[in-house]
């Protein structure tokens, strides 16, 4: 509360964000969070979880609602959905175009859809779709869908094809994309229908927030002043300035990311992957405790300076402090770098000089957000009043609020001291450290009026208090008791769950099989599996995989539930994506694995299930995308351990749920695509000419081991965890709660390691094996979710609600 109340003084509005998945052990947490957010007057949340956005809205009609990035929307579909939801604003995913974001907000316009458009324009960029990376919880049991990012972008990786490893040189940080920097596309973004523009400023201190949002603020501004206004380029040399305050307020390197389209080239650099600041010069010659440097930028003592070789990637940077710098022309500086130490003695020429801080900078900035450089907010007095009735003042901000005081002494007339312009523009504008600027006077007084000047800053102060008591205030939001919380929310808690196709109590548990390769479905099928999803690179295979199917199977009947081929569209869809529904249409299948918005129009009329990209992590998400949207179930999110899946599993239909038994966890899924970038240096397709369709690559990481890296139809790339993972000694728990589905996904397994697999599980299904013994005889990292198996804290049987 305190804090909303300091904002809203200031005339500011105050979000929170709550943009991670909600488990169902939490979601009273969840309802006690949100009701003491509306008590405390915040001005809206940013939610990444469909269950939670629910929940908001159960607790509240009007309470605004932001959809997070996290959410991961591309499109129009995906804007929708959240509108229906309840959101007001959806962050748009950082990967698309201003064509895309165009077509989106003309497409939301013909639909009747208002809600409001938010982009990211500066900061650090991910290099995965947010609400998409498995990552951090793959590689060290946290999980960025609850705010525990690792920053396994940030660390250095090999490039491996077919096998032998590519030479780059200094170019390690593959992963690493320069931070993002819009700031000449402003005007471009105004006039896009973007109406809020988001600067990342995670984990930065107060000099980075004063120096980015003063920058974009100005550029804001002038674009109101103009709306067709041009603003030059960042590399351009008349922005010199401002791109070095930008560089030097916290940079790894400034880029458009994928705003103008698509450049692969440009995103990663790959020689380093933290503040650099910017490079000035090289090194010259040193001589005992100088070093001498060339360089067109004025150096200073008290700049921070790093040397760095400048073919070396591992090199550790050697630097410190200028004590001493002397200019001995034509862009030769000597220095003094302290304090003295060892490393100084590696300093050699050629060798790179970046300056890292510049204290003349960061005074200005400290100025910016100290008390003495705080934004004051205009406002409007009138003054009014008659000789013999007190004197009036009314003062309004930009918002149209309002404070309201009077004289206690009426007017009269002046012997000496009028109240004249002068006099009361020196009064009542000494607004001292209130947050307001006196801006405009309207006087609606006699002239030769009188009133002591003790009694008219009475009035100021008293009419100022009232204007800072309503500010404070904030927005006052509707908020349901509990009891009319239970009504409100009746088609949330207490809807019927609708039949699944076979009861879970009835039907005995199947497993269903993800295929990359026709070897995979094969060797499925020859094991007695008949539920298979395909997931096809190119889409035109679908139709032939489709047809081999059926020829193996030779089905009679499409409503056979024991056999069926879905399969499996890309992750991510953009605009113009459409073609990509039409070609996996005209393959007939059975029924689709829905992995985003769009595909649910795609495929309607056609059976779906929900994959693990929906993020279902609690109940109230599974009954949206199952009752709502009509899936017949949903794949449990990546994000549940064992412990978690079971309770999930207690607190709706089982049969709703499918469970991810075994896998290589998909990390990073990117826009950026590692071909293109760093092995034929284009810019994208056609230019890269399908060498993902010829060759096998994976990234090496620091501890050797080689992450597989595959492109899905729309050029994306996904990175995937070397080892496969297993849940299997969580199968019989997951049994005596009700599940009945349980799937298995394959990578690059060939035939016989595929038949090992399937006839393991097969094995733990019917009781002849132990999912103990399956994973270590199939040597798996045993693994479910963000928590490695704990079988001691898990509690069965579990009663079935």
């Amino acid at each position: 509360p305190e804090l909303m109340q300091t904002l809203h003084r200031r005339g500011l509005r105050g979000y929170v964000t709550i943009n991670t998945l909600v488990f169902t052990e939490e979601l009273s947490q969840a309802e006690a969070l949100i009701r003491a957010c509306i008590e405390a007057h915040v001005d809206g949340v940013i939610v990444q979880d469909v269950g939670l956005v629910r929940l908001i809205r159960a607790i509240s009609p009007d309470f605004p609602i932001h959809a997070s990035t996290q959410m991961t929307i591309t499109s129009t579909a995906g804007a929708r959905m959240a509108w229906e939801l309840g959101c007001r604003r959806v962050i748009l995913a950082r990967e698309l175009s201003i064509e895309d974001i165009v077509r989106i907000r003309r497409e939301l316009d013909a639909a009747g859809c208002p809600i409001q458009l938010e982009v990211f324009v500066h900061g650090a960029l991910c290099v995965a779709y947010s609400g998409q990376c498995l990552t951090s919880e793959s590689l060290g049991g946290r999980s960025a869908n609850r705010g525990e990012c690792a920053q396994a972008c940030r660390l250095p990786y090999q490039l491996v094809v077919d096998g032998k490893t590519v030479p780059l040189g200094a170019v390690r940080y593959l992963l690493s994309p320069r931070d993002l920097a819009l700031w000449s596309q402003i005007p471009d973004l105004v006039r896009a229908g973007v109406q809020a523009l988001k600067i990342e400023g995670r984990l930065k201190p107060a000099a980075y927030v004063a120096a980015t949002v003063r920058a974009y603020r100005e550029a804001l501004d002038r674009v109101r002043e103009d709306p067709e206004i041009r603003l030059p380029s960042l590399e351009d040399p008349s922005m010199a300035s401002l791109r070095y305050r930008l560089e030097m307020a916290f940079s790894r390197g400034l880029g458009r990311g994928w705003l103008l389209g698509t450049d692969h080239r440009s995103l990663v650099h790959g020689r380093y992957a933290k503040k650099r600041g910017i490079q000035i010069g090289r090194v010259l010659r040193r001589t005992g405790r100088w070093i001498q440097i060339q360089s067109d930028q004025e150096v200073r003592p008290g700049d921070g300076l790093v040397f760095v070789r400048p073919r070396a990637w591992n090199d550790q940077e050697i630097g410190g402090r200028v004590y001493v710098a002397q200019p001995l022309g034509n862009g030769v500086w000597k220095l003094q770098i302290g304090p003295r130490t060892k490393e100084l003695d590696r300093v050699q020429p050629g060798m790179e000089v970046w300056k890292t801080s510049d204290p003349e900078l960061e005074k200005e900035w400290r100025r910016l957000w100290s008390r003495e450089g705080q934004r004051k907010d205009p406002v409007r007095m009138i003054v009014e009043g008659q000789e013999g009735t007190p004197l009036q003042l009314t003062v309004q901000d930009s918002e149209g609020r309002m404070g309201k005081a009077a004289s206690r002494i009426p007017l009269s007339r002046a012997e000496r001291h009028a109240l004249d312009r002068s006099v009361l523009e020196a009064q009542l504008g000494r607004l001292g450290q209130t947050p307001f600027s006196l801006e405009a006077l309207e006087i609606r007084i006699p002239e030769g009026l009188y009133l002591p000047l003790g009694e008219l800053n009475r009035v100021r102060r008293e009419a100022i208090a009232q204007l800072e008591d309503q500010r404070i205030r904030g927005p006052i939001w509707t908020l349901r008791s509990e009891a009319k919380l239970k009504d409100a929310a009746a088609s949330i808690f207490a809807t019927p769950r609708p039949r699944p196709r076979t009861s879970s109590a009835e039907a005995a548990p199947q497993l269903c099989v993800l295929v990359r390769t026709e070897e995979q479905m094969l060797v499925t099928l020859d094991v007695g599996i008949r539920r298979i999803y395909f997931e096809p690179v190119d889409l035109k295979d679908a139709v032939r995989k489709v047809q081999r199917y059926r020829q193996i199977v030779s089905r009679s009947s499409k409503e056979d539930e024991e056999s069926w081929i879905f399969l499996a569209p890309p992750r991510v869809v953009r605009p113009g994506e459409e073609w990509m529904g039409r070609i996996l249409r005209e393959a007939e299948p059975d029924g689709f694995l829905v992995r985003a918005p769009d595909h649910l129009e795609w495929f309607a009329g056609f059976r779906c299930v929900g994959d693990y990209t929906l993020n279902v992590a609690n109940p109230l998400t599974a009954q949206w995308w199952l009752e709502k949207k009509g899936l017949e179930r949903v794949t449990a999110s990546y994000d549940l351990n064992g412990e978690q899946l079971l309770r999930f599993l207690q607190e709706t239909e089982p049969a709703w749920i499918e469970i991810v038994v075994h896998q290589h966890m998909p990390m990073f899924h990117m826009q950026h695509c590692l071909w293109a970038a760093f092995l034929r240096r284009v810019r994208g397709y056609p230019e890269c000419g399908r060498a993902c369709r010829r060759h096998q690559m994976a990234l090496r990481d620091r501890k050797g081991a080689e992450h597989p890296v595959r492109s899905d139809a729309g050029c994306r790339n996904t990175v995937f965890n070397a080892l496969a993972q297993s849940g299997a000694e969580y199968i019989q728990a997951f049994l005596q709660a009700g599940a009945r589905y349980l799937r298995i996904e394959f990578l690059k397994e060939g035939a016989e390691e595929c038949r090992k697999v399937l006839l393991g599980y097969q094995a733990v299904l019917c009781g002849a094996k132990s999912g103990h013994e399956l994973w270590r005889e199939l040597r798996v990292v045993h693994q479910l979710g963000v928590t490695r198996g704990a079988l001691d804290r898990v509690h069965c049987p579990l009663t079935v609600l």
